[in-house]
C-alpha cells in the first residue's frame, strides 16, 4: 500500500490530518442523543408548568354580574363565602350565601373570584356562562384574575 493510500483510508479518510480524534464512537453518539433529549424534555416540562392554565375571565359574565366578589369558601355544603372584597359596587360584604358553588367546582378553604347576582335579600347566585350545557364558572383568586377584572371594569 502506498503512502498516499494510507492517508485516504481509515478514520482520517476525510482528508484532514488528525481528524480521528474528533470521530465519535457509537456509545458517544448515544450519550449525546440521550443528553439532548433529556434537556429538550426538561425544557418542555418547564414551559408547560409555567405557562399552563392561565386564568381568563369571561367579560360577558362579569358585565352581567351585579356583584363581583373575591372570597374564601367556608362551607361548601351551605354555600357560605367569607368576602374579602366586592369590586363592582364596592359594597361592604362580610359573609354571604352562594347557592350554586358546588356545580361551579368550588372547594372549601379555597379563594375564588365570583361573578354574582343577588337572588333574594340573603342569597347570591354565580352568573351562568351563556354556553348551553356548561356549569357556572368561578375563577381562582390570583393576581392575574384581579388585574384582568380591573381592566374589564374600567
Amino acid at each position: 500500500m502506498s503512502e498516499s493510500q494510507q492517508h485516504t483510508s481509515g478514520p482520517e479518510s476525510n482528508g484532514a490530518p488528525g481528524s480521528a480524534r474528533y470521530a465519535m464512537s457509537g456509545r458517544g453518539r448515544l450519550i449525546l442523543a440521550v443528553t439532548c433529549a433529556t434537556v429538550w424534555w426538561l425544557a418542555l416540562v418547564t414551559m408547560a408548568t409555567v405557562t399552563s392554565n392561565p386564568v381568563t375571565l369571561n367579560r360577558e359574565q362579569i358585565d352581567r354580574a351585579t356583584f363581583v366578589v373575591g372570597g374564601t369558601v367556608q362551607d361548601l355544603g351551605r354555600g357560605i363565602v367569607s368576602v374579602k372584597r366586592e369590586w363592582k359596587q364596592n359594597k361592604p360584604l362580610e359573609q354571604i350565601n352562594v347557592d350554586n358553588l358546588a356545580p361551579a367546582g368550588a372547594e372549601a378553604g379555597e379563594e375564588y373570584l365570583m361573578p354574582l347576582v343577588q337572588t333574594d335579600g340573603e342569597s347570591y347566585h354565580v352568573v351562568e356562562v351563556r354556553v348551553p350545557g356548561t356549569l357556572p364558572v368561578i375563577y381562582p383568586l390570583v393576581p392575574e384574575a384581579s388585574e384582568q377584572l380591573q381592566i374589564i371594569l374600567k
